[in-house]
């Protein structure tokens, strides 16, 4: 995805240019049988959320669902991987996000 391309958060859109990151879940190992992962990617974000102004609080959001192993901010991917401890606090910190792009869709 290029830096001109738009957010994706299924295809729903904001009233403006910006839309929100999607949310995804991904594991560097095969995926186990309950399909649960301590990781997620978000992506389709925008180079402005880049800054520390945005990285800062937008990893005290990620913090709050649990302890993050890693917080690996891509730039040039335009997406941030985000490593949890536990399987749970990661799935937990995806439901949430489902649940509050859920509300502001009313999917």
């Amino acid at each position: 995805m290029s830096a001109a391309e738009p957010y994706k958060v299924e295809h729903h859109d904001l009233g403006s240019n910006h839309k929100m990151p999607d949310v995804s879940t991904s594991s560097p190992s095969p995926p186990p049988q309950d399909d649960s992962t301590n990781t997620l990617i978000l992506t389709g974000l925008h180079n402005d959320l880049f800054q520390s102004d945005f990285l800062n609080p937008l990893r005290k959001i990620f913090a709050s669902f649990g302890e993050i192993n890693q917080w690996v901010p891509l730039r040039s991917m335009v997406r941030i991987i985000i490593v949890y401890s536990y399987d749970e606090d990661a799935m937990r910190a995806k439901a949430s996000c489902d649940e509050l792009l859920n509300d502001l869709f009313d999917r």
